[in-house]
This record gives structure tokens, C-alpha cells and sequence, in this order.
């Protein structure tokens, strides 16, 4: 599953994207915006509930796909939570999910810098950037953070940044089989 957290819809992805990734389902959740206090985004993706709430979220280069260079200043207190993951595993006949957060950015601009203090599942975050991947010098960067593994019904990712503070374009959830006896023996 790919939470694809977006402030306009031109920066959507799309079922072509969601393939190059090994996406099964994906979620659009656009951001409102500019106005600090809006409600939480909500719903939910193959029975896995979903909520977002932060201060503000900014996005620019929108006509680009996940992973290619684009900015995402998520502000002020993000919290991300997933819910009912304990029955989308069972659903899937897996014992266990992984998580991977993507972040994107731009790193020409005093302050636009990579995301701070963000945990997953409890767990502190370090990310590898990978800076101006486009190639044409416009210093935007994409950066994939660790994988993680959990069994949680419930994941909370938080990011405490201040304002534009690069951070959280979108958060990828898969199941991870219980490995074979025969892989158990070797």
C-alpha cells in the first residue's frame, strides 16, 4: 500500500507510477493547503485507516512522479497514523508489514532543508538524500528513508519540523511473508 500525501492534485500519482514502484494500491491524500488548524485527511486504503494532521503543507515542481526530485514542506507537528493493520495482515496471511518513508525537498533555499526529528513507529529516522537527481541543477532532492519492520495494528510517524522544513512525500506499507521451512533450514 502507498500513502501519496499531495497538496494539489497536479501532483498526484497515477496507476503508471504506483507499477514502476511495485504499488498494488494507492492513495492520493491531498493537503489543504495554507491554513494552519484544517481538519485531518482521513479514509482508508484496502481496510487500513489513515490519518494526517499538520500546521501547514506546501508542495511545488508538481508535475513530477514519486521519487523524482520535488518539494514537501510539511510544518509544524505532522503526525501520520495507520490503523487496522492487524486485520489487513490476516486479510493478506502475513505475520508482519514493513515501512518505508519517502521525503523530497529542495536544497537551495535557506531552511528547505531535510526533515528533523522524525520517527517511525518510535523508531528515530536517518536519511541518505540524494541531492539534485534530476541532473539540471535545480537542487531539488528525493531521499527513501530505512525499512522497517512491525507487527503494530496501529503505526504513528511524526515529524516535529517548524516551518519549511522539508519532509514526508509519501509512506509505503507492505506484508512480509513468514519465511519457508525450507529457508528456515538453511
Amino acid at each position: 500500500l502507498l500513502f501519496n500525501f499531495t497538496q494539489r492534485a497536479s501532483n498526484n500519482m497515477d496507476a503508471t507510477d504506483a507499477t514502476a514502484l511495485g504499488v498494488d494500491q494507492y492513495v492520493n491524500v491531498e493537503g489543504s493547503g495554507s491554513i494552519q488548524g484544517d481538519p485531518p485527511q482521513t479514509g482508508t486504503l484496502d481496510g487500513v485507516g489513515y490519518s494526517m494532521t499538520h500546521g501547514d503543507y506546501y508542495q511545488f515542481n508538481y508535475l513530477t512522479n514519486l521519487g523524482q526530485p520535488y518539494s514537501a514542506h510539511l510544518e509544524d507537528n505532522v503526525t501520520v497514523s495507520l490503523t487496522n493493520l492487524d486485520a489487513w495482515l490476516a486479510a493478506n496471511g502475513a505475520p508482519r508489514y514493513e515501512v518505508t518513508v519517502y521525503y523530497a525537498g529542495q536544497e537551495d533555499y535557506a531552511g528547505y532543508d531535510a526533515a528533523n526529528s522524525v520517527t517511525v513507529g518510535g523508531i528515530s529516522e536517518t536519511l541518505t538524500l540524494t541531492q539534485d537527481i534530476a541532473g539540471d541543477g535545480t537542487g531539488f532532492w528525493s531521499a527513501i528513508g530505512a525499512t522497517y519492520l512491525f507487527t503494530s495494528d496501529t503505526l504513528t510517524i511524526t515529524d516535529t519540523a517548524t516551518t519549511f522544513k522539508s519532509g514526508i512525500s509519501a509512506i509505503q506499507i507492505t506484508t512480509v511473508p513468514e519465511p519457508s521451512s525450507t529457508a528456515l533450514l538453511g
